[in-house]
């Protein structure tokens, strides 16, 4: 993997570099905010190691101007703030994930490793359409009835019956006037 890894303190970004090359990563090294958005934007990486507490734009800055930019690459937020409410912050402005100092480098490289698998696995699937309702109405009725047969020759029906007289107007059972005319 190809891994950016902005942290200010030199000593632990040289350490996480060593570490991770001896996993047989190729890691770049930023020590400030502006350097680490510049290299993020412009480099091909598979991973992001990113603190928060930097010089120049914060992680949580940097975090959210690559999500602005559409960039899917994965964000491992490494910080010494280890707040509820931090976290959620860091997740919330697009982080992948999120780690407090002092950290086992045994669970770096498993996170690393997560969220590789991840991102070769592509973007999450949308989620399956829901259920049909359930039908209140009656189910539709055919809309001729069918014909019968007899040895593969239709038996002709009789004619439907007439059609009911129409209600209230007109015909033999009107009501006489309430007043007679001429009144």
């Amino acid at each position: 993997m190809r891994i950016l890894v902005v942290e200010d303190e030199e000593g632990l970004a040289e350490s996480l570099r060593r570490g991770l090359s001896a996993d047989g990563h190729w890691v770049d090294l930023a020590h400030d905010g502006h350097r680490g958005l510049e290299l993020a934007r412009t480099g091909p990486y598979d991973a992001v190691l990113l603190d928060l507490m930097l010089p120049g734009l914060s992680g949580y800055e940097i975090c959210a101007r690559l999500r602005a930019d559409g960039d899917p690459t994965p964000v491992l937020m490494l910080t010494a703030k280890d707040g509820e409410y931090d976290e959620a912050e860091g997740l919330d402005c697009g982080a992948d994930d999120y780690l407090t100092k002092p950290f086992s480098f045994v669970v770096l490289s498993a996170r690393l490793r997560a969220l590789a698998r991840r991102a070769a696995a592509g973007p999450p699937r949308p989620p399956p359409p829901p259920p049909p309702r359930a039908q209140l109405r009656d189910p539709p009725r055919p809309r001729s009835r069918p014909r019968p047969h007899h040895n593969d020759f239709p038996v002709p029906l009789p004619p439907p019956p007439p059609a009911p007289p129409p209600r209230g107007g007109g015909g033999r059972h009107r009501r006489p006037p309430l007043h007679p005319p001429g009144r």
